[in-house]
């Protein structure tokens, strides 16, 4: 396990009771803050990609850290402040949600951020996330296209050479 890979049993709390004057944004998680003890990692850690894994499902979220949430020990779970969507899509949309569940929470390798993206629970940011995806592939095929076409770019110039002669047999009529 790497140091920012830690893993419980955690209960539920809703973001909307947890913060009463400043809110936590969609997509986001808290946790206890001695879950990763290091300062320095703690703070590599806030505000990046984080799977959250329980043997029923995994969702993708941003770790934050407070000191106010119980962490939990073998006798009882921690808390985690998650929202709604989240905590039912690690039950795997099961009719009984309210169990705690064993959960690791681990940092998302490099080649897997692009796609958490596509998971995140706002709209605007899914959205974005398949803007940027359909703007990559075209970006890709338009190079893919100019690469096969490079070849055949005398037929161009060839072209553009035969403009004079048919423009000026134009006039001549």
């Amino acid at each position: 396990m790497s140091n920012l890979t830690f893993s419980g049993t955690f209960q539920r709390s809703s973001p909307a009771s947890f913060a009463d004057k400043v809110g936590i944004p969609i997509g986001w998680i808290v946790v206890h803050h001695s879950h990763i003890p290091e300062k320095a990692d703690r703070r590599m850690a806030h505000g990046e990609w984080f799977e959250v894994s329980s043997d029923r499902g995994t969702i993708y979220r941003m770790l934050r850290f407070s000191p106010n949430i119980v962490k939990g020990d073998d006798h009882k779970p921690g808390t985690m402040v998650i929202d709604w969507i989240g905590w039912i899509d690690l039950h795997n949309r099961d009719e009984d949600v309210d169990a705690p569940l064993k959960l690791t929470v681990s940092r998302v390798q490099a080649w897997k951020r692009p796609w958490a993206y596509l998971k995140h629970p706002d709209p605007a940011v899914r959205l974005s996330g398949w803007l940027g995806w359909a703007s990559v592939v075209l970006g890709l095929i338009a190079l893919a296209l100019s690469l096969v076409a490079l070849p055949y770019c005398w037929i161009g110039e060839h072209i553009g050479s035969l403009g004079p002669p048919i423009v000026g047999s134009c006039r001549a009529s």
